[in-house]
């Protein structure tokens, strides 16, 4: 691999600490392994470079390397930084989440649920059928799953005692088969299969015959997201986007079990609105709404999980051939939302398969949240990586319009009336200049990740205190124009939830950028791999990792390999004005949810609260809308 310039030259890292009081010389607030940064007295003057004063009853003995009008710079032949000295000194941001006020246990939670089959059956067999090249063998084997889960309901009818409706009389293959005995006489058929009838029937008039059965037909439509307006509407868009994305991709063999996890991807949100009394029944309104990483912490908070927890444990239950593809879907949220933090007990495994549907699945929440809610942000960043595919801004248009036709479609032969409009093309008005602002910090961080986007090849170790606010500003950077990272192929790995299966490097030569996060919670059994993956990927890589939770000491041999790459965010311990910036870009980023609601922001810059601690008591405390 090309070796590029390392981000970083300083040969140790420092940490802010809190105060220690020197007698005649000032106050002791930065360390390194071997150096100080002290903050003169104002009556200090220095006269012989060569310090020696005590810390905790121990001798300190340093030489003056630096000296400004405020500090002074201090180098010891003893590490004085050591991880003891360190985790009872260093200064830390204060998160303090509120206890949950209901605590729901997943795995009971799942026990009695039981999401109907039915409209996901429907929408996968008229999506192929309307499809310009219709895999038989696929649209056949669909067939087959709609008519046993009619037959399946007839049944249940039945042994209830009640009449079956007329639509269920006949199942989608009971109609072709009356199709064929037209044609054909009875004693000289054998056995009736859907392959059959279609290639005896021919397939417009198969598409005619299911048309008009599923418009008979009433399948049961989703009940548990009252005030979700239009969610047949949902449904149905996404999976024909993803349809599409799968074509472009090449990667039509996960098409169908994709399409069938983003139907039941609610499950979680069904499940949570049951268990939680009313509180959340007019909670999910929109894509918006149930893709946002706000309703993740507003459901940790209130119920102690969240809806992705849940929905992982309903499939782990019901549908395990669907593991794989969970796993996507949650690095495919994490792409979405960098800051989201999943729950401990999840664990995925970055399969090649997985690898590939998070990228899909990624794509199809931006499209989804660009077309029914008129999202400008999720439509610059959607154009911006079908642009780095090499679509055109014509070519996405006819996407977009081609997408909303067949919805339309298949929403008509529901017999569900809706009208989607085409949404206008995103403008791009967002600046990272302005959105940052001038502080010296964020500039520098700016023009970083400026020289690592132009790196084909280039390594970032993004290393932080307040770990919401630093991906959420990561989020930012590898979204807006003009880094160079914003039309590359995307995975976000999240490394404290990696299972104990391996991974391999191959399975990663799909993407451009990978982002490993919080790398300090890398099992050691995958050090290695990471190793591996860090040194010889072909694109580019970013490791983020907290300045608690891994001191250079503790990890030793990791960080040996990321030292030369690490890059600090700004932090609060420097100024007020990086923690006012966090505290603006809190409150813009939880106003769609608490609308014109005052909150005090003055109480937030008494201590240096982190961006989780903000969100979790607003949204505790005030009406959400």
């Amino acid at each position: 691999m090309e070796r590029v310039s390392p981000l970083n030259r300083r040969k140790e890292s420092r940490y802010f600490i809190e105060g220690i009081s020197i007698e005649g010389i000032g106050t002791i607030v930065e360390v390194s392994k071997n150096g100080l940064r002290i903050l003169k007295d104002p009556a200090f003057s220095l006269k012989d470079p060569e310090l020696k004063f005590m810390i905790a009853s121990v001798e300190f003995k340093g030489r003056v390397k630096w000296e400004d009008e405020l500090f002074i710079g201090v180098e010891g032949p003893h590490p004085l930084g050591g991880p003891a000295f360190l985790e009872k000194r260093i200064k830390r941001v204060k998160e303090a989440l509120p206890p949950p006020q209901w605590m729901i246990v997943p795995e009971k939670a799942v026990v009695h649920y039981k999401k109907s089959e039915g409209l996901v059956a429907v929408v996968n067999l008229l999506l192929e059928l309307e499809s310009e090249d219709p895999d038989i063998r696929k649209l056949a084997d669909l067939i087959e799953r709609v008519s046993q889960y009619e037959e399946g309901e007839r049944e249940k009818a039945l042994e209830a005692g009640t009449e079956p409706s007329e639509a269920l009389k006949k199942s989608c293959k009971d109609e072709l088969r009356a199709q064929i005995l037209q044609k054909q006489p009875a004693e000289e058929m054998g056995k009736i299969d859907a392959e059959f009838a279609i290639s005896l029937l021919g397939l417009q008039h198969v598409r005619e015959v299911i048309e008009n059965h599923v418009r008979k037909c009433v399948f049961d439509s989703d009940q548990t997201l009252p005030l979700f307006e239009n969610l047949e509407t949902f449904n149905v868009l996404k999976s024909v986007f993803y349809k599409k994305l799968c074509r472009l991709f090449g990667l039509t063999e996960h098409q169908s079990e994709g399409s069938t996890l983003l139907f039941f991807e609610t499950a979680g949100l069904d499940i949570l609105v049951k268990e939680s009394n009313g509180i959340l029944d007019n909670f999910y309104k929109s894509p918006t709404h149930l893709y946002s990483e706000l309703s993740r912490i507003y459901e940790q908070v209130f119920f102690s999980v969240d809806a992705l927890h849940l929905t992982q444990k309903y499939f782990e239950r019901t549908m395990g051939d669907l593991k794989e593809s969970y796993d996507g879907y949650l690095m495919a949220y994490l792409a979405l939302h960098p800051q989201y933090q999943p729950a401990k007990a999840v664990k995925i495994t970055p399969s090649r398969k997985a690898l590939a549907l998070s990228y899909l699945f990624y794509l199809t929440f931006l499209a989804v949240l660009f077309i029914l809610d008129k999202n400008q942000t999720y439509g610059n960043y959607l154009s911006r990586r079908l642009q780095g595919r090499g679509l055109t801004s014509r070519n996405q248009d006819d996407l977009i319009e081609q997408t909303i036709e067949e919805t339309q479609a298949i929403l008509q032969i529901l017999q569900i009336r809706r009208t989607i409009p085409h949404p206008q093309t995103p403008d791009d008005f967002f600046s990272l200049d302005t959105f940052l602002g001038k502080d010296i910090r964020f500039e520098y961080l700016l023009k970083t990740f400026k020289a690592f986007g132009r790196n084909r090849q280039g390594r970032l170790a993004l290393r932080y205190e307040d770990g919401g606010y630093a991906h959420y500003i990561l989020g930012k950077l590898i979204n807006a124009g003009g880094l160079g990272l914003a039309g590359k192929t995307l995975a976000v790995i999240p490394c404290g939830n990696l299972s104990e299966e391996q991974w391999y490097q191959k399975d990663f030569d799909l993407f451009d950028l990978l982002v490993f996060k919080e790398i300090h919670k890398l099992p050691q059994s995958k050090l290695g791999s990471f190793l591996r993956l860090w040194n010889g990927f072909e694109g580019q890589a970013i490791a983020t990792f907290s300045t608690f939770e891994f001191l250079e000491h503790s990890q030793a041999q990791l960080f040996g390999h990321l030292r030369e790459w690490v890059v600090d965010f700004p932090s609060y311990f420097q100024g007020a004005a990086i923690q006012d910036r966090m505290i603006d870009h809190t409150l813009d980023y939880l106003r769609p949810f608490i609308g014109e609601q005052t909150v005090n922001r003055e109480k937030y810059r008494k201590e240096p609260f982190s961006m989780n601690h903000i969100k979790a008591e607003v949204l505790t405390t005030l009406e959400i809308g």
